[in-house]
């Protein structure tokens, strides 16, 4: 695994390797952490700015007559609930893709986090 790390991130991931329980309970929490936050920051800001992820023509009405064959009318989701599946989705990918800043991150703070708030416990 550590192979596969770019050469500046090496010293710090074979700290964690070698590392007490404390230090990797810390990294799980602090990877978890720029995980939810920003998926959940980037929903409400989506929601607030009224902003819809671009789209091409024609692929919500394909959708919808898709989902009108295969699922009963009344059970439908609404305009709003697509918009916001649309939203998480799109801000569940964003995540995805900023994936690497985060375990970098998250491997950086690690030791410093830990001797602060975990290993005093």
């Amino acid at each position: 695994i550590l192979d596969k790390l770019p050469a500046s991130m090496r010293p710090h991931a074979e700290r964690l390797m070698n590392a007490p329980g404390s230090y990797v309970f810390t990294f799980l929490l602090i990877h978890e952490v720029t995980a939810v936050a920003p998926l959940f920051g980037l929903m409400w800001l989506f929601q607030v700015t009224d902003w819809m992820p671009p789209l091409p023509e024609g692929l919500m009405e394909a959708g919808k007559e898709f989902y009108s064959k295969a699922i009963p009318q009344d059970s439908l989701p609404s305009e709003s609930a697509t918009k916001l599946i649309l939203q998480g989705a799109t801000a569940f990918a964003i995540v995805k893709m900023i994936l690497p800043l985060r375990v970098a991150f998250s491997l950086l703070i690690t030791p410093w986090f830990a001797r602060r708030s975990v290993i005093p416990l």
